[in-house]
């Protein structure tokens, strides 16, 4: 494009434009390849500047080398250098509206000056700055999408507040949003080992301490404490013969019906599983197959999205619950302690399991009843809790203990279903006809079940009635529904070579 002056200006000495003689002249220029005739109205010989204008506006000021390369775009009104936008002003933005405070001028990476404005955003109430070209274009509150972070309103301080106790530096929850890919020092409240983790990937997933985590998901923490306060008999890690090697969250049986609880976190479950490099399609097809199956065994399956990837995870889980109309039609959730779900949520299991040894409780399987978990979960805890010095286990002298029992002959025996003893196997087996061998497996954990009732058809369960004595206590009948946790404990207590 032209930018040219196409009148011919007054010279002195053949050489020099006379820029006194062209006062109260009009010049014709091309500005962009268009025709415009300006007004010089005055050159000042002191501060030597022209003084000029267009269609009878305001004198611009501009250098003469300047008017001779017809730079005349702020004149003609191509460049403005006026904010654009009144204090007071309310303007739309991408996600919400802002109200302009204040005509400002800053400087981008370069050093040039640019107008901007300093606004409050109605949306979050935060003060900041935006500039006219961003403003124009309708981007969004720099607060709002996390670009500046505000303690008391975007910070992780502020939006995840429960997970601030795992900061090494308090400071740091002040200065970061939730989305900062930045790394943090994070420190375990229960041994005090120390981890260097990305800070979204952290809220993200949660806080797990490789020293003395559990290994017990968030979700599954909130589940297993939700029904514990509901007062249900439940069997986490649910594999009945039908689903294995598969198994689902928990189960449960009420008013005669029976259900399934899965906790659908943010792998699998219809989205990409980078653990084994598993597609949504895949992942869905398990969800799809665990239903279908459950389906079939007369098993109403109840799925809760906990997926709650940057948002505040106990508030996300909990809504979904309280939206969920099953949950709402079997459980009084009014007389739940929503604090104690959180608080169990971020406790240690390894810490509670250790806490009962050194009260006294020196068997597993007791501790197992009470925690609900199997002995062989339990073993596994109590070695990590001696690790960090929280109990001390000796698994061997447990082993031996649990051996005795195991090698001797004539042992009495209960059927789980009915609760009828028998002096020994044998003796069931002249009872009731089941194969001796079949109950002495079933009840040294190598069979799952022995035989099945005459009447009814189902499936009987067996145990030493030593090993039903320890492991029931005033706080927990023992049934079926607990057999799964039982038959863990019985494997683990009578075939060393699942012993670690």
């Amino acid at each position: 494009m032209m930018n040219v002056i196409i009148s011919k200006l007054p010279m002195k000495n053949n050489s020099q434009t006379d820029w006194k003689a062209i006062e109260k002249t009009y010049i014709d220029v091309i500005y962009k390849d268009i025709k415009y005739t300006v007004f010089i109205n005055k050159y000042d010989i002191k501060s030597r500047y022209l003084f000029i204008n267009y269609n009878d506006t305001y004198d611009f000021k501009i250098n003469p080398s300047s008017f001779k390369k017809c730079a005349l775009g702020k004149l003609l009104g191509f460049i403005n250098t006026t904010h654009n936008y009144a204090i007071g002003d309310i303007v739309k933005i991408k996600g919400g509206s802002i109200e302009i405070l204040k005509q400002i001028k800053t400087m981008d990476a370069n050093g040039w000056s640019l107008k901007a404005y300093e606004y409050l955003c109605l949306k979050c109430n935060g003060i900041s700055v935006i500039t006219e070209s961003s403003l124009t274009s309708k981007c969004g509150c720099n607060i709002c999408a996390n670009r500046k972070v505000i303690k008391e309103i975007n910070s992780i301080w502020k939006t995840h507040f429960s997970l601030v106790k795992y900061f090494k530096n308090i400071e740091d929850s002040y200065k970061y949003t939730y989305g900062n890919r930045n790394k943090i020092w994070l420190k375990c409240p229960n041994c005090g080992q120390e981890y260097e983790r990305v800070i979204n990937s952290f809220i993200k997933k949660g806080f797990v301490c490789p020293n003395c985590g559990d290994g017990i998901s968030y979700p599954n923490k909130f589940a297993f404490n939700l029904l514990n306060q509901s007062n249900i008999n439940f069997t986490p890690e649910y594999s009945p013969n039908w689903i294995k090697p598969k198994r689902y969250d928990f189960y449960f049986k009420l008013n005669n019906k029976e259900y399934i609880l899965e906790m659908d976190g943010g792998i699998g479950h219809g989205k990409g599983n980078y653990k084994n490099n598993m597609t949504a399609e895949e992942s869905q097809e398990i969800d799809d197959y665990k239903d279908k199956l459950a389906k079939e065994h007369d098993v109403e399956v109840i799925r809760i999205d906990c997926d709650y990837c940057h948002n505040d995870r106990f508030q996300y889980i909990k809504n979904n619950i309280l939206k969920n109309e099953t949950i709402n039609e079997l459980f009084d959730l009014n007389s739940i302690d929503w604090i104690k779900i959180e608080e169990f949520c971020l406790s240690s299991r390894i810490k509670e399991a250790c806490t009962l040894w050194n009260s006294g409780i020196s068997s597993t399987i007791q501790i197992g009843i009470i925690m609900n978990l199997s002995s062989v979960t339990i073993s596994r805890y109590l070695k990590k809790g001696r690790n960090v010095k929280w109990c001390e286990y000796d698994e061997n002298k447990q082993r031996e203990k649990g051996l005795l029992s195991g090698r001797n002959r004539g042992l009495p025996v209960i059927c789980i279903n009915n609760k009828n003893t028998f002096p020994s196997a044998k003796n069931a087996y002249e009872t009731v006809g089941i194969s001796r061998t079949g109950i002495t497996n079933c009840c040294r954990g190598k069979n799952n079940f022995a035989g099945r009732d005459r009447t009814s058809r189902e499936t009987l369960f067996w145990m030493y009635l030593d090993d039903y004595e320890i492991y029931n206590n005033e706080n927990s009948e023992i049934n079926i529904f607990m057999w799964n946790n039982i038959h863990l404990y019985l494997y683990d207590k009578y075939n060393t070579s699942s012993i670690n």
